[in-house]
């Protein structure tokens, strides 16, 4: 499937690895009766691709690691997580 945030950048992911690193997207591609449980691409809103990024290699790792330059980047990798997206 097909991730995308507000910059519109899209970043392939597997669906399975999304549904069990993120209860939020289970319930949203599996186990709930949302449109994007049979949608080929999913808008996050409020992500942009470096956040989108660094969440997946997160979800995909276990790891996240930033620059020393890149605080605004991951403090809005924290907002993802209080999403639920993480």
């Amino acid at each position: 499937m097909t991730l995308y945030g507000d910059d519109g950048h899209r970043i392939r992911a597997h669906r399975i690895v999304l549904c069990a690193q993120s209860e939020t997207f289970d319930i949203m591609l599996r186990r709930g009766q949302f449109a994007e449980a049979r949608a080929a691409e999913v808008h996050l809103p409020g992500v942009r691709r470096p956040a989108l990024q660094r969440m997946l290699q997160f979800m995909y790792t276990g790891e996240c690691d930033f620059a020393a330059d890149e605080a605004a980047l991951a403090l809005e990798v924290l907002q993802v997580d209080r999403a639920g997206y993480v």
